[in-house]
């Protein structure tokens, strides 16, 4: 998949840029490198917000 179809893909899902590296990553390495660790609600609460403004 194209690197844009793939980013279309994430933004269009609701899930921002420190959400979906923080679900890909081990927290080691996540707060080695400063990301915020998200929880599922965090998340589920995003998408129910998106879905709300739209």
């Amino acid at each position: 998949m194209p690197l844009a179809l793939l980013a279309l893909a994430i933004r269009a899902s609701g899930i921002g840029s420190t959400e979906f590296m923080s679900m890909r990553l081990p927290p080691q390495v996540g707060a080695s490198l400063g990301v915020p660790m998200a929880s599922t609600a965090n998340i589920g609460a995003s998408n129910l917000g998106n879905a709300l403004a739209t």
